[in-house]
Parts: structure tokens; sequence; C-alpha cells
């Protein structure tokens, strides 16, 4: 899913350096010293909350209450909000706070993306038929593309880096390339799979898609103007979530049957890694250096590293699915 996507943008300070010398005391620069730590933001599907974790320790350092059923967590590209998809639309969480600051309604799930400049948000409304369009600066609806003609629920979606195209899968084996500006589908693709979760490479040519659980248990790759499959790779029996590394040299799918997170290398679209997850991956996301994979059945984030035989774990809520990692300056 995904979900990707693209990951999640950071907010960085550049802290300036302290002086000391004899007889000098000690010499501050003209601003103070910040660092950036990097934040899990885990929506948990059975106990309506965010659980917000400091991946520098793996400790908890906030409960969010959020609607009933949150499914999806996608950060805004400045890392400053957290949008929840959940029961009652979409929560917007302020991550400099850790509250939710708007709701916006009448929207269903499950899957969201977001345009490079954070401008808007793309929902995926597998109920309507549809992808709700949102402004991100107003949090409310300002548009919706119709999927109307093309058979099968809508599943994930992911945005080009230059934002200019929409991609949407959908789980009986299509996929709707949409024109942003005009919201219209310029291009249906029949893919010979049950298309699940989905990701673009950095430089918009690439698409990576996973078969929906139980459909084959491939990543196939597709030329993202045409949608050709130009290559297909067997990752595990239920492969259900792709995210890119940031310099799209890696893909990593989480597979939600056999507890296991698979690494590609995007170079010679060939498996490089396996690592044992927790029970039930879900959703998979990518920052820091290593591929973090929500355990719905274990109540437990898994995290992978290249290099690192093992997957380490921290706690999440209960039915853990969707997460976000953002760097926020503390």
């Amino acid at each position: 899913m995904r979900r990707g996507a693209q990951l999640r943008a950071v907010r960085v300070c550049v802290g300036i350096g302290v002086m000391a010398g004899a007889g000098l005391g000690v010499f501050a620069g003209p601003a103070a010293a910040q660092t950036s730590v990097l934040y899990a933001y885990v929506a948990n599907s059975l106990d309506n909350t965010v659980s917000v974790v400091n991946t520098s320790d793996d400790l908890p350092v906030a409960t969010i209450p959020v609607g009933a059923n949150p499914f999806e967590a996608v950060a805004t590209p400045d890392g400053r909000h957290v949008y929840v998809v959940d029961d009652s639309g979409v929560q917007v969480i302020d991550t400099a706070t850790n509250t939710v600051t708007a709701t916006i309604p009448g929207v269903g799930g499950p899957n969201l993306a977001f345009s490079p400049t954070g401008a808007t948000a793309y929902l995926v409304e597998r109920d309507y038929g549809a992808v709700a369009v949102i402004d991100t600066a107003t949090e409310q609806v300002s548009g919706t593309i119709s999927l109307a003609g093309i058979k099968g629920f809508a599943w994930d979606i992911t945005i080009s880096p230059d934002g200019k195209r929409a991609y949407v899968t959908f789980t009986n084996g299509h996929l709707a390339i949409i024109d942003t500006a005009t919201h219209a589908i310029v291009k249906r693709v029949t893919v010979p799979f049950y298309a699940g979760g989905i990701a673009v490479s950095p430089d918009g040519s690439r698409l990576y898609l996973v078969d929906a659980p139980g459909a084959g248990g491939d990543l196939s790759i597709l030329n993202a103007k045409s949608g050709a499959v130009v290559a297909t790779i067997p990752v595990g029996p239920d492969p259900i979530d792709v995210a890119l590394s940031a310099d799209g040299r890696q893909a990593y799918i989480a597979d939600s049957s056999v507890n296991m997170l698979t690494q590609v290398d995007t170079k010679t679209d060939k498996v490089a890694a396996t690592w044992a997850t927790h029970s039930g991956g879900w959703f998979v996301a990518v920052a820091g250096g290593s591929a973090y994979v929500t355990d719905y059945n274990s109540a437990t984030v898994s995290i992978a590293t290249p290099g690192e035989d093992e997957a380490t774990s921290f706690g999440a809520g209960n039915g853990p699915m969707g997460i976000a990692l953002v760097n926020v300056a503390r």
C-alpha cells in the first residue's frame, strides 16, 4: 500500500556548535541545538487509538484517541501532520502536539496518498468507487474522481513524483492511471494478477505492485507510462504491502500469512534478504535505513535492517495496521 510510499518527509533543524575555552566559559551559538527524532505513528484498529513511539529507544510517548477502526496512517510530506483513516472519516494529527486538530467527515477508506507538495491528499473510497480529493490547507474535500467503469474494489493509491499522475489498484486485476489536473482516467490497465499494495520509484518510471493476499505471491514491476509488466519476482504466498527506500534501490514487501518481510534489490530485481516478523504483517514503511512492519495479530511492529540477520520489534496497541514514520525536531 501505500503506501507508498514515498516516505514521509522530514523536519530537520541543524544545531549550532558550542565552544569552550580556558577563562572564556561556554559560548553558545545564536540558536539552541536541536535534534531530529524519528517517531512511528501506528494506527491500532482494535483500540481506536494511534500509538506514538520514539524509534530511538522503542518507547511510547503518546496514545492518541481517534475514531472507530483506524486503518491507514500517512504523514504529510513536511511531517507536520499525520492523516489517519477510520470509520468516521480522516483524523488529522498535529505531530508537534500529538493531538487531533481536525476531522474530515463524510469520506471512507481504505488508503491515502499525498501530492509531492502536500497540498492535496487523495483517498481511495472503495465502497463508493471513487477517489476523494482533499485540500490539506482547508482540510475539506475539494473534489471527487470517479472510478466508474472499472470492475472490482479499488484498494491502494500512489502519486507520481511530479504529482501529475495517480495510480489506483483494484483487487480484481486492474490499474487506473489518473491525470491529477483533470481528474480523468487516462489509462486502464489489466494486469495478470489481483493487485494490492503499490509504490512508485523516485524517478517515476516504475511501479511496484504486490498481488493481493491469496492471489499468487509476487511483486510485479510495471512501466509506469504504459502499464506493461517488465519483471515478476516471487516474494511469498500472501504479500500485502510494499514500500521503497528513499533512493528507490530497495523494495520491502510485507506478507500477511507467513510472518515474513522480503527485501528486493531494484537494480537486479532479485530478492536480497528476508526476515521473520511477528504474526499478521500488514503495512510496511521505510525510514532511517530500516523497514517497519505492523504485526496485526501480535500488537507489535517488527523492524528489519539490512545487514542484520534478525528483526527487532516494539510494542503497539491491539490490531496495529497503518504506520507513518516522521522525523520531528525536539
